[in-house]
């Protein structure tokens, strides 16, 4: 997936869910390319998704489960998924 369809994903997430993110104070609000990132993950069948934090060049390091086994997760720039 490139980066402009990403964040066009990203953007439709955010609209979505701003329902719903409004319910929180602004400091624990997930951002859209965050949601993105979670949903990405999930459909890889990683769960319990968390420490999602994004790095200054665009990669995104977290923590999650796979096949009952913790593993740490890492979204680079392009939306490419490493699990480690």
């Amino acid at each position: 997936m490139n980066r402009t369809a990403f964040l066009v994903m990203a953007l439709f997430a955010a609209a979505a869910l701003t329902a719903g993110a409004q319910a929180q104070s602004p400091a624990q609000a997930p951002t859209a390319e965050q949601i993105v990132i979670k949903e990405k993950l999930r459909a890889l069948g990683v769960s319990q998704i968390s420490g999602l934090m994004r790095e200054r060049d665009g990669t995104w390091r977290g923590k999650g489960r796979k096949d009952n086994v913790e593993v740490a997760v890492v979204v680079d720039a392009d939306g490419n998924v490493k699990l480690h």
